[in-house]
């Protein structure tokens, strides 16, 4: 009884694992568009440096995405 009892529970955890899987996908999903839009907006401003460190854009990407684990 008791077996059968972790058994569910642990099913219970993968299916959370899955789900929280699937939400961090989404969210790197999103932080990758908002990183394109970004590139995009600093490629239609043309030469001149809109990080706010005032960094070179390669640098403060790197340094962005540096910080995700």
């Amino acid at each position: 009884m008791r077996y059968q009892k972790g058994t569910r529970l642990s099913l219970g955890n993968l299916r959370n694992l899955r789900n929280l899987s699937h939400l961090w996908r989404q969210c790197m999903h999103q932080s990758h568009q908002a990183a394109s839009i970004l590139a995009r907006i600093q490629r239609r401003v043309g030469q001149h440096r809109i990080s706010m460190t005032g960094m070179r854009q390669s640098d403060s990407s790197e340094r962005m995405w540096e910080v995700l684990p």
